[in-house]
C-alpha cells in the first residue's frame, strides 16, 4: 500500500496537494479565509501546508516505517487484502492522505503546545453546538465523545496546576476500553473482544493484589512528562501493550463504516512514535481520536467533505473475525510478557 500511495502523491503537482491541504484545514475549521484561526498554526503554516509535495511522501515512508515497529499490527495488516479500500476511488484516496497529513500535524502541534490544545477544546466544543451536534446525536454518541474529550480538559487543568493524580485517566480508559468490548460481544466478534482483556486488567499504573505482585509486572503512577508538555500512564510492559492496543483497537473501528478515517488516527507518525518514549502513547493517542471524531463529526453532519461518508463501508466481518483471532493470540502473547 505505501508504493501505491506514493505513486498517488506524485501524479499531482505541488499546488494541486497544497489546495486540498488548505480544504482539509478548513473542513478542520481551522483555516478560514486564506488565514489560521489562532496565531500559533500561522506559526507553523510551513510545516502544516508545506510547499513541496516531497513532505507527503516523506510522511507516507514515516508512517509506514514505524508501523512496522509494531510486531501485532504488521500481523493484522498482512491478512487485510487491498481490496477492503479498492472501492474508494482516487478521490478518497486524496482525501485520506491530505487528512492523515493534517490530523498528525494537528496532533504534534497540540502536544508541544498546551495553550494550542485548549483553545482547540473549547473551538470545537463551540463548532459543534453551532452545527447542533447536541440535538443531531443520541445520547451514547455523546457520552462518547464527552468521555474521549475529558482527560483531555482534565490533564490541562492538572497541567495549570502542576500535578496529576497518580491514578489519573486510569478509570476512564478501563470504561473505555470495556464499552468496547461489549460492543465487540454484542457484534459477535468474541475473539476480538478477549484479546482487550489483558488491556483491561494491566491497565495504566497496575498494581497487583500484595499476594500477586511476585508473579506480575507492575505499572507506574501516571505523571506529567520531563518536557512538561505531555501526560504519562505506564502499565506493564508498556511498549507492548501499546502494541496491542493499537492492533485490537484497529480491528474494533473496522467495523464502522468510517473505518477508513477513523483507522488513520492509529497509524500518523505522532501516534505510532512511542518506541522510545512508551509512557506517552496514550496522550497523542486521546488527541488523535479527540481530532478525528470533531472531524468525522463535521463530515457526516454538515458535508464538509468532497467525498460523501455515506459511500463508506467497514471491512468485512470474516476479515474482522480472523484479525481478531490474531489479535487473539498477541493478547496471550502480551500477558506472558508481564509475569515474572
Amino acid at each position: 500500500m505505501q508504493a501505491e500511495l506514493v505513486d498517488h502523491i506524485n501524479k499531482f503537482d505541488d499546488s494541486f496537494w497544497e489546495e486540498k491541504l488548505k480544504r482539509s484545514y478548513t473542513q478542520f475549521f481551522l483555516y478560514h479565509n486564506k488565514t489560521w484561526i489562532h496565531e500559533f498554526l500561522r506559526a507553523e503554516d510551513d510545516l502544516l501546508i508545506p510547499k513541496d509535495k516531497s513532505e507527503l511522501v516523506d510522511f507516507i515512508n514515516k508512517s509506514s516505517h514505524l508501523i512496522s515497529h509494531n510486531t501485532y499490527l504488521v500481523n493484522i495488516l498482512k491478512i487485510t487484502p487491498k481490496t477492503e479500500l479498492e472501492y474508494l476511488g482516487e478521490s478518497h484516496l486524496t482525501q485520506l492522505i491530505v487528512f492523515a497529513y493534517s490530523l498528525d500535524k494537528i496532533n504534534s502541534l497540540m502536544r508541544e503546545n498546551l495553550e494550542l490544545a485548549d483553545f482547540l477544546v473549547k473551538h470545537f466544543h463551540r463548532k459543534r453546538k453551532e452545527n447542533n451536534f447536541y440535538r443531531l446525536n443520541n445520547i451514547l454518541r455523546i457520552i462518547k465523545f464527552h468521555s474521549i474529550q475529558y482527560p483531555l480538559i482534565k490533564f490541562i487543568k492538572d497541567h495549570k496546576k502542576g500535578r496529576v493524580a497518580k491514578s489519573s485517566g486510569k478509570f476512564i480508559l478501563a470504561a473505555n476500553i470495556f464499552e468496547a468490548f461489549l460492543v465487540d460481544l454484542f457484534k459477535g466478534y468474541f475473539k476480538n473482544a478477549f484479546s482487550c482483556i489483558p488491556l483491561m486488567i494491566f491497565s495504566p499504573n497496575f498494581k497487583a493484589l500484595h499476594l500477586f505482585k511476585r508473579f506480575f509486572k507492575l505499572g507506574s503512577d501516571s505523571r506529567i512528562s520531563k518536557d512538561g508538555n505531555g501526560f504519562e500512564m505506564i502499565s506493564p510492559e508498556q511498549k507492548k501493550w501499546s502494541d496491542l492496543y493499537q492492533s485490537w483497537n484497529f480491528t474494533f473501528v473496522s467495523q464502522f463504516k468510517e473505518a477508513p478515517y477513523l483507522l488513520i488516527k492509529l497509524i500518523i507518525p505522532s501516534v505510532t512514535d512511542y518506541e522510545k518514549i512508551p509512557a506517552g502513547y496514550m496522550h497523542t493517542r486521546i488527541t488523535a481520536l479527540f481530532l478525528c471524531l470533531n472531524y468525522v463529526d463535521f463530515a457526516s453532519n454538515h458535508c464538509v467533505l468532497e467525498t460523501d461518508l455515506d459511500k463508506l463501508k467497514p471491512f468485512s466481518r470474516t476479515l474482522i473475525k480472523e484479525q481478531g483471532k490474531i489479535n487473539y493470540n498477541s493478547g496471550k502473547d502480551y500477558f506472558r510478557s508481564v509475569l515474572k
